[in-house]
Order: C-alpha cells, then structure tokens, then sequence
C-alpha cells in the first residue's frame, strides 16, 4: 500500500498534465475534436482485453532500473520544460514528447506490476493514443497544403470532363460562378485523422491480427480520400448549379456523411475479420513490491511545477502584461481607406479578440490610380491559449491561393513613429501578377523572429526569443501580427516600408 497511492499518483499527475496541454488541441481546432473519444476508447478496450495480460510471457526479476531512471529524469527536467511550455501552449512538439513519456513510464510500469512482457492491445493501444496527439506543425503543414492542392487539381480535372469549366488555383477551384476554397476539412485531413483513429479502435476491439489491422488501417484512409473527393466534387457541382449559397447548406452535413459511412463500412469489414479468443486467461496477480518507490519522484515533480508558476506569477504581479496591441490603425492624411469584412472562416480559424482588413489606395497628380494595397491586422489579449498568429503566415496560407513563393524570404526595418520595427517580406507570384508581402508578429510589442527554412541560425533566433520570455516571466503576453501587401511591379520595397509607416502608429514598448 506504501508504494501503491504514491505511484498511482504519480500516474495519474502525468496524464492529467498531458490531458491539459492536449485539451486546448481538442477544444479550439475542429481537426482533432475526436481527441476526447480516444482516452474513453483506450481505457474501454484495456478493460475489456485486460485477461491477454495473464497470456503474455513472464518477466523475468533482475536488476532493472529503467523506470526509476526514467522518473527522476521526468521529475528533474519538469521544471524547465514547465517554464517552456507556458510560454508557448500552442507547441505541438511539446505534447508529442509528453505523451511518449507518459507511455514509457505507463507501458513500464506495467511491465513490472504484472512481471511479464507487454502484450499486443498495451502496443495496440499506444499507438490509439498517438492518434490523438497533434501532427508536429512542419509535418502537418505540408502535408495539409499538399492534400489541399491535390484535392483541387483532381476535382477540377474531374469537372472539365464532364463538361464543367474549372480551373484549380492552389487550394481554389475557380467557376464561372466564382471561387471554391478547398480547406482542411475537404482536403481529407480531418476524415483521414478521425478514420485513422476509428481503424485502430475497431482492430483492437475486434482483436485483429497486426496483418490485418494494417489492412483495415489502410482501406480506411482509402475510403476517406476517395470520399473527400466525392465531397468536394459533390459542394462544387452545388456551386456550378446553386451558386456560393449551396456551398455553406451542405459543406459540413458532407463531411459528417463521409466519416459515418467510412466508420461504417470499415466496422463491418473489422467485424469479418474478428477472431476469437482462444485461450481462457488466468488471473493475474499485481506484484506492487516490484515498483519503486515514487514519493521522492513525486514530490520532486509537485515542487518543480509550482517553482515554474511561481516564476510567472512573481514577474506578473511586478508587471503585469499588456491588453492593448503595440500596433495602432493610424492611416496619414492622402491615403484613402475601406475597411473590409473579415471572411468568417478565417475569423473561426484563428479566434483572435481584434481583426480587421482594409484595402488601401492612393492618387498622386499624375496617376489617379497610383496605387493599392492589401492589410490586415489581428490582435490576441494574454492569456489566449489558441494563439493561431504564428500559423497566419505567408509562406503557409498564399500557397493555398495559387501563389508561388520567389526568393528567399528577407527582412527590412521600418521606422514607425518613434520606434524602429521589423518586417519579413516574401514575394509572390501568380498568373503572371507579382505580390510583395511585408508581414510581421509582435509578443507584447517584441518581435518574434521565425524560421522560413531549416536553417539554424534562425531556428537559434526563435528560440532565444521564447527563452526570452522564460526569462522575464511572460507567459501572457499578448500576440499580434500584421500584414502589408501591394503590386510588386508597382512599388518597391523602400516604398513599401514608406507605406508601412504611413499606415501605422506604434503604441508599444520603445
């Protein structure tokens, strides 16, 4: 009993903390809502499978101190990772590393309580457990562009032979009734993501051999391509018949179709296939004595943790954060503006507390219509979980409109009022038509410098700018960035840093 509730404990305090980190996933991004099922499905099917453990081969006593090593460097290196982690609550690689810990020390612990080998569901059931965790954001952005991209090439290729004129533009379908946006939902992400999960569950609860689970695992991601671009061929003849009023009716209802029918059709292929059981299970005898002792492990863990929020709070008292952007609408005297709808998709996507676009042109004496620009401008207040800004970028969302990124990505600063800013600047191109992109991301009013490429001076940047953040205990500073775009055959970069200035006044910190 001495060593039972210590540990039990300390189990229980590390999947609490992984839940926490992966809750705000769950929550705000409808790509992984299924993330709530899985810990219900998993602790299911560990119930109902639980006699394969008495089957498995025993495990042999001996020196092993694995799982003590494994404790004590989870407990020593909590306090740091802590101290990290609230200052960014959005870094997916955070929550994979996380939750290849908690199953180490789970499947280890296991190990040692039953004295034998882990058996096929406790493997099975790991893996079901990964489905749940966010794709690392170098992984998935990619992968997401692609499939977007592919997904309005084949669609379009599809309609032009029957007869429909459709041209794809990224991750749009243009018609003569307008644009078609392919986002994450019809590409086959998200089905692809949900089937992948409900493939696994089902072979585990069928008791599948590992072939056939495989098999089922890759039908199942067939089908949801297949049927995504059934659903994306269906919402476009909706729109080349109805118009854009169609596509808002039926985007969602598709969508939910298409993961019933998956998870339907694959059920009953799972079901087929089921096996049996074939041996009767023993009961199996927990040997408790056989796991350290996890007080020292636990208390270690409890300190670290309120060490790292003491940190924050100390610093927050001293100074708390901000609740006003650094950036402020401000356009001179000559400059003519409109403020634009933000398209409500973008507004779900992101969920910042301010956003706006506007559309800006000017006249000179000589050219009435000198010139136009594009800009946005979103504002997270501290204490925001989901802040989507370091996802809003270029380089990741002008793709998926058809442009095509020119050149390397470079910096320019511009003077706005009495501080000096920095800006990223990507060229694009499409069509023939060449874009110049200023973009810029502010934590309380200080840059944030990202990496655009693999290079490790800018990844050694980036970190030394969330490390500064650890260091000055704000971990609720508020997020903002902000978006200048004009013809790049019309201005140049000196006049687009001019633009920039003209446009904005600086309320930050100097």
């Amino acid at each position: 009993m001495s060593r039972r509730i210590p540990f039990l404990c300390l189990i229980a305090a590390v999947w609490a903390l992984l839940g926490v980190h992966l809750a705000r996933e769950w929550s705000g991004n409808p790509q992984y809502g299924y993330g709530w099922a899985v810990p219900i499905l998993a602790a299911w099917i560990l119930a109902r499978r639980r006699g394969e453990w008495s089957l498995a081969p025993p495990h042999p006593d001996g020196p092993d101190r694995k799982l003590e090593n494994l404790l004590w460097a989870g407990a020593l290196a909590l306090f740091p990772l802590e101290l990290y982690r609230q200052v960014t609550p959005g870094l997916r690689g955070f929550g994979l590393s996380l939750a290849l810990i908690a199953l180490a020390i789970t499947l280890l612990a296991a190990s040692r309580l039953t004295a034998r080998a882990l058996p096929p569901v406790a493997w099975g059931v790991s893996v079901l457990i990964l489905t749940a965790v966010p794709w690392p954001s170098s992984l998935e952005a990619p992968t997401l562009q692609g499939l977007m991209r592919g997904t309005a090439a084949v669609t379009a290729e599809i309609l032009n032979w029957l007869g429909v004129l459709a041209r794809p533009r990224g991750n749009l379908i243009e018609l003569k009734t307008g644009l078609v946006g392919v986002n994450e939902a019809c590409s086959g992400v998200r089905s692809i993501q949900a089937c992948l999960m409900s493939a696994i569950a089902l072979s585990l609860f069928f008791r599948l051999p590992w072939r056939r689970a495989a098999s089922l695992v890759l039908i199942a991601e067939a089908l949801a391509l297949i049927g995504n671009l059934l659903r994306a061929l269906f919402l476009v003849g909706v729109v080349a018949s109805r118009g854009l009023s169609g596509f808002e009716r039926w985007h969602d209802p598709a969508g939910v179709l298409i993961i019933v029918a998956v998870t339907l059709l694959i059920a009953g292929l799972a079901r087929h296939w089921a096996v049996s059981p074939t041996h009767r299970p023993s009961p199996l005898v927990l040997r408790w004595e056989r796991l350290p002792d996890a007080r020292p492990a636990l208390i270690c863990g409890i300190a670290a943790l309120s060490a790292a929020h003491l940190w924050y709070f100390a610093h927050e008292r001293a100074s708390p954060p901000r609740e006003v952007p650094a950036l402020a609408w401000s356009p001179a005297p000559g400059l003519e503006t409109r403020a634009v709808q933000v398209p409500k998709e973008i507004l779900d996507q992101l969920q910042p507390d301010r956003g706006s676009y506007y559309e800006v042109s000017w006249r000179t004496a000589t050219d009435p219509a000198a010139g136009h620009a594009a800009v946005y401008h979103f504002f997270w207040k501290p204490g925001d979980d989901l802040q989507q800004a370091f996802a809003h970028r270029p380089d990741l969302c002008m793709p998926g409109a058809g442009w095509q990124i020119k050149g390397k990505v470079l910096s320019f600063d511009v003077q706005i009022g009495p501080a000096w800013t920095t800006w990223d600047v990507f060229h694009f191109e499409r069509d023939g038509a060449q874009v110049a992109q200023a973009w810029g991301v502010w934590r309380d009013g200080r840059r944030q410098v990202l990496s655009y490429d693999w290079g490790w001076k800018k990844w050694a940047a980036a970190e030394a700018a969330r490390w500064h953040y650890v260091w000055v205990g704000k971990r609720n500073a508020n997020t903002e960035i902000a978006s200048v775009a004009v013809p790049a055959n019309t201005a140049s970069e000196a006049e687009l840093a001019a633009l920039i200035s003209k446009l904005f006044s600086w309320e930050g910190p100097r």
